[in-house]
This record gives C-alpha cells, structure tokens and sequence, in this order.
C-alpha cells in the first residue's frame, strides 16, 4: 500500500519550472495564434495554481498529521517548595522533577503508520482529482471542436441556400418561376442565418469554458483547434479491466481501511499501560544543616475501565465499513469499464459507418437536387428538404463521432490512467 507515495508530488523547484513551463507554453502558442492541440489544453489545464495548492494543501496536511502522530508527548517540569516551622527553626523543601511519558505498548509507532496510510489516500485522491481535471479539460477541448465543425456545417448550409437565392432572384425577374418560391427561399436563408449566429454562440461559449482551464486572460480570442472528434481505437476490454485495481480513487479507500485496521491493532493494546518516568532533585535546608538527594519515579493508569475495548471495535467498524465502500466502488468501476469500452467501441464503429454510408449520399443528393432545380425538374421544397438532409446528416455524424469521444475519455478515466 505504501508506493502510493511513488506519485508524490515533486520538491518545489520541480514543480515551480512544471508550472513556468506549461504556462510559457500556453501563452506562447495563444500569443503566436498557433493551432490549439488536446495536449497543450491538458498540460495548462494541470498546471493551474488553484489545482495544484488543493493538491499539495491537502498533501502536506495529511503529511504534517503523519509526523505529528510520531512526535513524543512532551517531558514535564515540576517545582515544589515546602515550608514548615518549628522549635529547631524553618524547615524548606525544594523539589526539582522532569518527568517523560514512554511509550512501552508500541501504540505511538502504530499511529504513526496508521497517519502514513492516511497520507498515501491524501495523495491517491490527488491524482485522482488530477485524473479527473485532465478528463474535463479534454471534454471542454473536444465540446470546442464539436461546436466549431457544428458552425462550420451550418454555415456551409447557409451559404448554399444564398446561392440558391441569387439563382431564384434571377429567375423570377425572367419569370421562370414563381415569387412563392423566392419568399420560401428567403425565409428559410434567414433561418439558416439565425442558427449559424446560434451556432456561433454556442462556439463562443465552449471557447470560454476551455479558456479558463488553459489559464488564459479574459478576452483572449479564440485561436485555431487541432484536433480530430473519432475517438482511437480501445484496447481489449481485458486491458482495461487488468488496471482496474490500480485507479486512484480505490487505493485511497484501501488506504483509509489499512489505516483503521491499524488503529484497531493499536487499541487493542489498550490494556498496556503508558509509564511515565521521573527523575529530579530535592533539597532540604534546615537552621544549620542542608541536604539534597536524587528523586527517581515510575507512574502507570491503571487500565481497569478503559482497555482500549471501545476504540477497537470502533476502527474495526471503520475497517468493515471502509472495505464493504472498496467493493462496492469496485464493482461500480468494473460495471463501468465494461459498459463504456462496449459504449465507446459501438459509437466508433457507427460513428464510422454512418459518415462513410449516409453522409457521402447525402452530399451528392444535395448536388442532383440543384441540378433537378435549375432544369426545372424538381421544386423549391423538395430543394431545401435535400439541403436540410444533408446539414442533419452532418450534425448526426458529428455527434455521434463526439459521443464516441466523450465515451473514450470516460473509460480512459475509468481505467485510471494519468494524464503525464
């Protein structure tokens, strides 16, 4: 359980240049209008400075909570003057005594492990967290491209149907066909405008949620996007499922049950006493005469009530309660890499199968309907319905592909993996 804490963060001369660097990095190609790939918003997204303080905040928290379970209490100093009277003159007492609690039952070296297993759940739930920024920086990037290639499509769309207006209004200056034609045609050029200005905005918008994870000045504008909806293809399911143990979040909650299990073993040693040891001087000064010798002390509770009996069976009702939260966040998780390997694998293929079967057709249904429309063949409605088949079959293919993209990214996230 220990090598959690191989995913530690680095000392802070490391992570201050981590930091410089993928800042310069995003800065740079922001600047220079270079294209914007899923790696540079991965890597500004994970060098955030409010991330990285929850992450090493709640890290050095646990971390001090490890050391200050293996501190020593601290040693007493006691002083005691007496003074009495009497026939023979005063009598003064003075009592010098340092005295130390030890630690004979091995409970504090247990503590402190136990603290040491807390700290390695600290860190796992970090990279897990860390996991889960770079997912929603990849779901932010890939909603960008997705509403680009959506804008991009309707405006295609729009910028057809003003051709076909030009044709028409040339037509019905010639009379050759009617002016319901041309008002059905205008009407639905104008539509296409206020859903390319929509689609605009909603381009707008994803750009802004993805600007804040690069870390990026509000009001810097969009630059050009490098990146591909389809999604790779998974590795077997086997695969996935063989890195299921290894996901950050698990061995946080296996950390938190090794730690109960061994607060449990530490208060089970409830029945042996904590000595405390004195040692000190004591001074006695009469009229005439003064004395002084060595104070030697041992101390112990007596552990007829208390023997630990209430704090083991409560970390061993932790220890149950945290293990029966593992399995059934494991089996959740396993439920999870198989529906979506099986959700991811499906919507690749028919995201592919539809782009390659229906939107090549729809495209060159769109170019025989305008060549039927200019021979006077086929009329307005039947123009406008082939171009409005092909932006839906567009916009089909697109989300099905970005589907296929935001299952892959769920199972990437589900296996565990970190982003590097």
């Amino acid at each position: 359980m220990r090598d959690i804490t191989a995913f530690a963060w680095p000392n802070s001369a490391i992570r201050t240049i981590l930091a410089a660097s993928a800042f310069t990095l995003a800065s740079t190609w922001a600047m220079a209008g270079e294209r914007l790939t899923e790696a540079v918003a991965v890597q500004s997204a994970l060098s955030r400075d409010s991330l990285r303080d929850a992450g090493e905040g709640a890290v050095d928290a646990s971390r001090a909570e490890a050391d200050e379970a293996g501190l020593w209490p601290n040693p007493t100093f006691e002083y005691e003057r007496d003074r009495t009277g009497g026939q023979g003159g005063a009598t003064v007492q003075n009592t010098y005594r340092l005295s130390q609690p030890v630690d004979i039952s091995g409970r504090r070296a247990l503590r402190q492990d136990a603290a040491g297993r807390r700290l390695d759940a600290t860190v796992a739930e970090t990279q897990q967290r860390r996991g889960e920024a770079a997912a929603e920086a990849r779901r932010a990037f890939y909603t960008l491209v997705l509403r680009m290639q959506q804008r991009e499509a309707t405006a295609a769309w729009s910028k057809k149907l003003v051709e076909a207006e030009g044709v028409l209004t040339k037509l019905v200056r010639g009379r050759e066909v009617s002016g319901y034609d041309a008002k059905r045609l205008t009407r639905e050029r104008i539509a296409a405008e206020v859903k390319v200005r929509a689609a605009s905005a909603e381009m707008n918008a994803a750009w802004e949620r993805l600007r804040a994870f690069l870390t990026l000045p509000v009001g810097t504008g969009m630059t050009d996007v490098e990146g591909a909806l389809p999604p790779p293809p998974s590795l077997g399911l086997e695969d996935y499922l063989s890195r299921l143990d290894q996901r950050h979040d698990l061995l946080a909650i296996r950390a938190r049950a090794s730690a109960s299990e061994i607060e449990q073993r530490a208060a089970d040693r409830g029945w042996i006493p904590e000595l405390t040891v004195g040692a000190g001087l004591k001074q006695v000064t009469q009229a005439e005469r003064e004395d002084q010798g060595v104070l030697l002390s041992v101390s112990a509770p007596l552990p007829l009530f208390d023997r630990g009996q209430v704090a083991s069976r409560k970390a061993a009702a932790q220890t149950r309660a945290t293990m029966g939260d593992f399995r059934l966040a494991r089996d959740k998780a396993e439920g999870e890499i198989r529906g979506l390997w099986r959700q991811s694998t499906e919507l690749r293929e028919a995201a592919r199968l539809f782009r390659e079967s229906s939107l090549a057709p729809s495209r060159e249904l769109s170019r025989i309907a305008e060549g039927a429309y200019r021979a006077g063949e086929m009329g307005i409605l039947e123009l406008l319905d082939a171009y409005k088949s092909q932006l839906e079959a567009e916009t089909t293919a697109l989300d099905l592909e970005f589907n296929a993209r935001e299952a892959h990214i769920a199972l990437t996230l589900a296996a565990g993996e970190l982003p590097q």
